[in-house]
């Protein structure tokens, strides 16, 4: 579990405890767990179409020997 994960989990249950339900803006609260969705996976698409082109790139190459 994240730092993220646990500060967010904390200021809601302390909100929820103290306050109330309302005091959550659950909208908010939806999008910040959207995006601990969406981050990695947009990193990974990333992470790989980089190393595909890495990859073309190496294969291409002519290797010189010494």
């Amino acid at each position: 579990m994240s730092t993220t994960h646990s500060i967010v989990g904390a200021i809601v249950g302390f909100a929820v405890a103290g306050i109330g339900m309302d005091a959550v803006k659950w909208d908010k609260i939806g999008q910040i767990a959207a995006s601990w969705v969406v981050s990695p996976l947009i990193g990974g698409v990333i992470a790989l179409l980089l190393m595909l082109k890495i990859g073309e790139w190496l294969l291409r190459r002519r290797w010189r020997t010494i």
